[in-house]
């Protein structure tokens, strides 16, 4: 492989690779992995610890 097909082709299979792999990845980052039925969603209340956040109720009553 003295006029450089060989080069050409390698490089080919390691994007080739690399395009699966990337592929492979994005599945199994966007899929959910477990039965989206089984799964029940739950509000939680996000409270940041040592900030009081004022009542919005009693802001108003001062001029």
């Amino acid at each position: 492989m003295s006029n450089g097909k060989g080069g050409m082709g390698e490089m080919a299979l390691v994007f080739t690779l690399a395009l699966l792999g990337v592929g492979l990845a994005s599945l199994a980052a966007f899929l959910p992995w477990y039965e989206s039925s089984a799964v029940e969603s739950v509000i939680v209340e996000f409270r940041i610890p040592f900030f009081d956040v004022p009542d919005a109720s009693a802001q108003g009553s001062e001029p």
